[in-house]
């Protein structure tokens, strides 16, 4: 199955979650937002979310500077 991450086109197991696209990607879960089809995912639902075919998501990582 294949779903756009940050403009990328990946290929993935049906039937994942958010949370385990971000582990397949070793992203640590606690530093980013996750955005999928423009809305932004809460980390409460990550484990329940199902993505589909040709979903967009989006995983903007915090940064911090000074």
């Amino acid at each position: 199955m294949n779903v756009t991450v940050n403009g990328e086109l990946k290929s993935i197991k049906k039937g994942s979650y958010i949370s385990g696209l971000l582990s397949a990607f070793s992203i640590k879960p606690e530093a980013v937002v996750v955005e999928l089809n423009l809305k932004i995912i809460s980390k409460e639902l990550w484990d329940t979310t199902i993505l589909k075919e040709n979903d967009k998501v989006e995983i903007v990582r915090f940064v911090g500077g000074g």
